[in-house]
């Protein structure tokens, strides 16, 4: 394979060079080492960080949305941490240490100590995507493109510096200082377990007939079961009539926004292109979905990203209305790659583009056909008026 070509390359390469000094591989030792001045574990660590290296660049090389001009100084930029310099790096590929891999990995159990946010590196500065519903940072009123400066008081030094000093034992207080038009804004929140149920949904009254509503907060694995289940549990209720809400919904997996579009589209429907370098690949539908024949609307705002951005673009694409305001704007897809010394590269290798027009969300977000700005913050007036909400029952009276 390429990939084990290149690392055994990146290998030899390395001894050779080392070779040509005196002091180069012992061959007493059962495992060699490159030098009679370094210790086992020295030639070791140098020797994974040798094939990191390689890695990285064949990664960059091969599978990067957009092929870098310069492969040298695109892994110098990967591995200073620094913010896009102009050489390879998006704003949503990034190099994570194995300590922060580590934390990463914990996410996927779905249930950690934190405050509730999603975040991303944007330029070098840590924005909010959006607070999860119904944890401490959204009760507190965080909104999507706050930038975090400070922790505790504390700077801010990258993304996962932010995540790390957020995480922490439930109960525990953290102050949390963000910038917001031009203002510094400053959040005591307490820490709780953050386990995120994907689904929920209930009955709205109404007097032209009773309206399902589905809240998705998060696009995971199980997420198209729970999801399918809820709709049917309405449908067995005599409800022909549904809103979709992904306000705040930061995204997941592609695999399970794709699987609820097959739910409501036709036969022939594009769900997405996914754009590679060197090829598009096609997410059409066969068969006409079990939910078509719904009476549907999506409700979406600044907070809605990336899956979530995919299935609304594409429902809107296809003629279910779309209410809210505009989305988060990211239209793109990353691979995690694991290095040899531990770490890990999130790294941009797709955009997708939406529906049968093939729209465009990266940079752009999803445009309601019903713009109706965001409620205001404070969860007491959110539950007193919500304005959204209120235009998508309009909708589904008529």
């Amino acid at each position: 394979m390429a990939w084990k070509r290149l690392v055994l390359l990146v290998i030899i390469f390395g001894a050779a060079i080392l070779s040509l000094a005196p002091t180069a591989l012992n061959p007493q030792e059962k495992t060699p080492v490159l030098s009679n001045k370094l210790s086992e574990e020295e030639s070791k660590i140098i020797e994974n960080e040798m094939v990191t290296f390689g890695q990285i660049l064949f990664l960059y090389a091969t599978e990067a949305l957009e092929k870098p001009s310069d492969l040298r100084l695109c892994a110098y930029e990967m591995f200073r941490l620094k913010p896009n310099e102009n050489s390879c790096r998006d704003q949503y590929s990034v190099w994570h240490s194995k300590e922060e891999r580590e934390l990463i990995e914990s996410d996927d159990e779905g249930k950690f100590g934190g405050v509730g946010l999603d975040v991303a590196d944007r330029d070098g500065k840590v924005v909010v995507v959006s607070p999860i519903d119904g944890t401490p940072a959204f009760r507190a009123g965080f909104k999507p493109n706050d930038v975090i400066v400070k922790i505790d008081n504390k700077p801010v030094l990258n993304l996962m510096d932010a995540v790390r000093r957020m995480r922490g034992k439930p109960g525990a207080p953290v102050k949390v200082t963000v910038k917001r038009d031009g203002w510094e804004i400053s959040f005591e929140v307490v820490r709780e377990v953050i386990a995120v149920h994907a689904v929920s949904a209930k009955i709205i009254d109404n007097p032209s007939g009773a309206i399902g509503y589905v809240k998705v907060k998060t696009f995971s694995e199980i997420m198209p079961e729970e999801f399918r289940g809820e709709i049917t549990k309405l449908r067995d209720q005599g409800i022909n009539k549904v809103i979709l809400d992904f306000r705040n919904n930061p995204g997941g997996s592609l695999n399970s926004a794709l699987a609820i579009l097959y739910d409501f589209a036709r036969s022939g429907d594009v769900s997405m292109v996914m754009r590679k370098r060197n090829e598009r690949i096609v997410f059409d539908n066969q068969e006409t979905g079990d939910f078509k024949d719904l009476k549907t609307v999506v409700l979406i705002n600044k907070g809605s990203a990336s899956a979530s951005e995919v299935v609304a673009g594409a429902m809107k694409d296809w003629g279910f209305p779309v209410v809210g305001s505009r989305s988060f704007g990211k239209g793109v897809g990353q691979t995690l790659a694991p290095l040899a010394n531990g770490s890990l590269l999130r790294l941009t290798v797709f955009e997708f583009l939406v529906g049968n027009s093939k729209t465009k969300i990266n940079g752009v977000g999803v445009i309601p056909n019903y713009e109706v700005p965001d409620p205001a913050p404070s969860p007491a007036e959110i539950l007193r008026e919500d304005r959204q909400l209120e235009k998508a029952i309009e909708l589904l009276s008529r």
